[in-house]
């Protein structure tokens, strides 16, 4: 087997997270409207339908965890438990590795292969880096929501402190 003469190393990590910007972009644009459909349809008969603009921020974050896991895949994981010939981002926070990926060659000579694991374990390893890219997103948009919410409230608040002392001082003038 040809395993590859230059795994990714930690130095080409900001590349590699730049590198999931472009296909995993085009795919959260695409992610976005659907599952906007699906929380919206489901939405009307449950209790929670969130806002847009919480789904946008919550894809907005999504993306940037995708991308900085990318870079961590990219240089933990690729080159070292597998290899795949056409390399551009294999990793995605929606789907697992498949066998086509890794199987695909470009002749005899340039193909991929595992490296002493099996496709099971590959994807077991890629549900922890997806899944707390999915639990980070999360989080911060709840995070971000609940700091917008406070700043909401406490600029009401001071609005209401003004116009309380407004009109308390309008009979001295």
């Amino acid at each position: 087997m040809n395993w590859p003469p230059d795994p990714k190393s930690w130095s080409e990590f900001p590349t590699e997270c730049l590198w999931y910007l472009l296909p995993g972009g085009l795919f959260h644009v695409i992610a976005s409207p659907i599952i906007l459909g699906i929380m919206l349809t489901y939405g009307r008969f449950a209790y929670f339908r969130p806002k847009i603009s919480t789904l946008m921020i919550f894809q907005a974050y999504l993306l940037i965890f995708s991308m900085i896991v990318n870079g961590l895949w990219s240089c933990a994981i690729w080159g070292k438990l597998y290899w795949s010939v056409d390399y551009t981002s294999n990793f995605s926070v929606f789907m697992p590795i498949r066998n086509s990926q890794i199987d695909y060659s470009w002749s005899p000579e340039m193909a991929g292969g595992l490296n002493g694991i099996t496709l099971t374990q590959l994807n077991l390893i890629w549900a922890i880096f997806a899944i707390s890219a999915w639990i980070l997103a999360f989080l911060a948009t709840r995070w971000t929501i609940s700091t917008l919410s406070k700043r909401k409230e406490n600029n009401k608040g001071c609005c209401e402190i003004a116009a309380i002392a407004k009109t308390a001082s309008a009979p001295f003038s």
